[in-house]
């Protein structure tokens, strides 16, 4: 998650965030959803982009690249190069 507009003491609701992802069915190895906070309080899906053109907006380095790595292997249907087994941290 990256803070970049609004009210910075308003978050996004972490249950509606987790179910909308959840219900994404169709998405791609890698990408990005952007949620916002309306100003009556509910989380809102503002969009999604797709992984090969994400800029790395604080990401660590090393998940940036499996990201990009990742979802460009599943366009071309080739293999994963950067699939090194860098762990994924805990949030």
């Amino acid at each position: 998650m990256r803070y970049y507009r609004g009210d910075w003491s308003k978050a996004p609701s972490r249950e509606v965030v987790e179910q909308t992802i959840a219900a994404y069915s169709t998405a791609p190895a890698g990408y990005a959803a952007d949620f916002g906070v309306a100003s009556d309080g509910r989380t809102l899906l503002v969009e999604v982009n797709d992984g090969y053109s994400l800029g790395p907006y604080g990401m660590w380095p090393e998940l940036y690249a499996q990201l990009l790595s990742v979802r460009w292997a599943e366009m071309t249907d080739t293999d994963d190069l950067c699939n090194f087994g860098v762990p994924v941290p805990k949030t």
